[in-house]
């Protein structure tokens, strides 16, 4: 089913005719541009279940009804749960297929797991979400107590022994049962277990020492915090997650389908920029201030010794680099080419972390073009290369961005592994 609605830009007057195609979501946001003036026009699609009615809620711009196309300058496509295919002029005889149409033809059967996930992730959010949200909150402020009678009252385990280790388990046992329906599929066995497996080897060459690391996490990185910030992070994912459905859709699609970039052939029109944007640098900034937990675990995979650091020759900052603190306290970029040495690290964030998008993304150096859903960002900071810039599309800002929390995930369940093994 699909909504369509004349809008009229507030700023410009412009006539947009959207066309909302009708899905799962009860709210489906919508921020497209308008190519009049190049405003962004917001709005959410609200849908009644119960009473089977719709309705559109605008932020800036109003209605129009009985318009002749002649007075409409663009007809935008508008979907809550697909990316959108970007069509390239009026071709004679082109066929514009519906979002769902493409989408479930690259999915196959993949799209019946896909709705799914997002079926058993609304239901949560529609019977138990209050519940589930105090419980989060009550887990980051440390209120373990009230945190446990509470998932025990509502998320019940087989195991409820009163203590901290299996608070912790439980928390994230409760927490990965309803943040896997957001992620790719498989990602479990293909992400975060990589991670378990990798600080496995660790204590599998020396487990001592690997006890010495975890009581350096807790003295020095201040670990607990570390673990209420990333919850703060993915709490607000959850909140926001029908921002970066229709790339969690992407993630669905049959190997070799999806094209890259994405913005050469899709759209995404349910996204803020600006919400994504902070996203972006708060997961990488988080991921960058944990990376001392992984890098001590590769120098006792390694090195034998959690404080014994790789040496790298390249410039003098480096050469600075003789102990995992000083590697806590580097900045990021010298963080990543640490990580770089180590081929088990470097796999798993060879697809995120980009220093150059980060920079431009946490200084506002970024523009975008709402119409064509271009970002231009300006990553360097010397004034010889300030205004050279660089260019991605949205869609694939906001999949890098849904990558990084992904992995936040990743290193908060590493998190609570660590807590379980050191009843801490």
């Amino acid at each position: 089913m699909v909504c369509r609605q004349c809008i009229k830009c507030r700023a410009c007057s412009s006539v947009t005719l959207l066309r909302l195609q009708v899905g799962w979501l009860d709210a489906t946001p919508f921020a497209i541009g308008c190519k009049g003036c190049g405003a962004i026009l917001r709005g959410k699609l609200i849908q009644d279940q119960k009473n089977v009615s719709l309705d559109l809620q605008l932020e800036n711009s109003d209605r129009v009804d009985e318009l002749s196309d002649g007075n409409i300058v663009q007809e935008v496509e508008c979907s809550g749960e697909f990316p959108v295919k970007r069509y390239f002029g009026t071709r004679a005889g082109e066929l514009k297929l519906s979002p769902f149409i493409v989408a479930s033809g690259f999915m196959g059967e993949a799209y019946i797991v896909f709705k799914a996930n997002i079926y058993k992730y609304l239901a949560v959010r529609r019977t138990k979400w209050s519940e589930l949200s105090t419980v989060i909150d009550l887990y980051a402020a440390k209120n373990y107590g009230a945190a446990s009678n509470l998932l025990k009252q509502h998320f019940p385990a087989k195991d409820e022994t009163p203590d901290l280790r299996t608070l912790v388990s439980h928390f994230y046992d409760v927490i990965d049962s309803i943040i896997q329906c957001l992620l790719p599929p498989n990602h479990f066995n293909k992400r975060t277990l990589y991670l378990l497996r990798f600080f496995g080897d660790a204590k599998r060459t020396n487990e001592k020492e690997l006890g010495r690391l975890v009581e350096y996490l807790y003295n020095e990185l201040d670990v607990l915090g570390l673990e209420s910030e990333g919850i703060n992070i993915l709490t607000r994912f959850l909140n926001h997650f029908d921002y970066f459905l229709p790339t969690i859709c992407l993630s669905y699609y049959s190997k070799g389908s999806v094209p890259q970039p994405l913005g050469a052939e899709y759209l995404i029109t349910t996204t803020d920029f600006d919400i994504v944007k902070q996203f972006y640098a708060d997961s990488y900034e988080w991921i960058c201030r944990a990376l001392p937990l992984l890098m001590g675990a590769e120098n006792i995979r390694t090195r034998a010794e959690y404080n014994s650091m790789p040496t790298i020759q390249r410039h003098r900052t480096i050469k600075r680099i003789h102990s995992l603190s000083d590697f806590q306290h580097a900045p990021n970029a010298i963080k990543k080419e640490f990580i770089g040495t180590s081929p088990g690290l470097k796999q798993y964030f060879s697809s995120i972390l980009d220093n150059q998008i980060r920079n431009a993304v946490s200084h506002y150096k970024t523009r975008l073009d709402p119409v064509e859903q271009l970002i231009e960002y300006f990553p360097f900071n010397d004034p010889a290369r300030a205004q050279k810039s660089k260019h991605i599309y949205l869609i694939d800002f906001v999949n890098n961005t849904y990558a990084q929390l992904a992995s936040v995930w990743d290193v908060l369940y590493l998190i609570g592994g660590v807590r379980v093994s050191a009843n801490q």
